[in-house]
């Protein structure tokens, strides 16, 4: 087995995200890993408010939802430093698909594990909305640990 040296959490800001940064700190814990939480802003947002920019002047909107989603990002991100304790933890925000990005950015920084959260959602819900930490286990090459909420 690869020695786990970097752990990859994704959170999105959810109930179940404190229980998935407290999973991950165990894990990063155990075999002393440096630990990244990464917050995903949705480029679906930034898609669907670009139409509206011509309502208003060109750098209004771009600017005020570019400070809006920084903000929020920060805000999810310091709620869930919150939850590592004395843990040191890096924190990333990208702008993008959410899986997507999970994947890449894995990929890219040599991450030894993913820590993903999985609500306990109706087969039907997830069939319709999907699941990122479904998609993640289906398109990443790392190892994935599904930190099971609410059971």
């Amino acid at each position: 087995m690869k020695e786990i040296r970097k752990i990859l959490c994704p959170i999105a800001g959810t109930e179940e995200s404190g229980f998935v940064v407290e999973s991950a700190v165990a894990l990063a814990r155990k075999f002393e890993a440096k630990l990244t939480l990464l917050n995903v802003v949705p480029h679906s947002i930034v898609d669907f408010l670009k139409p509206f920019s011509s309502l208003v002047t060109e750098d209004v909107l771009p600017e005020k939802l570019e400070s809006h989603l920084e903000q929020h990002s920060k805000d999810v991100l310091a709620k869930a430093k919150e939850h590592t304790g004395d843990y040191d933890a890096e924190l990333l925000t990208i702008i993008g698909h959410p899986g997507d990005v999970i994947c890449y950015t894995a990929d890219k920084e040599d991450f030894d594990l993913i820590v993903v959260g999985n609500r306990t959602t109706s087969a039907v819900k997830r069939v319709i909305l999907g699941s990122v930490s479904d998609y993640v286990v289906h398109h990443t090459r790392r190892p994935v640990y599904i930190a099971r909420c609410g059971e």
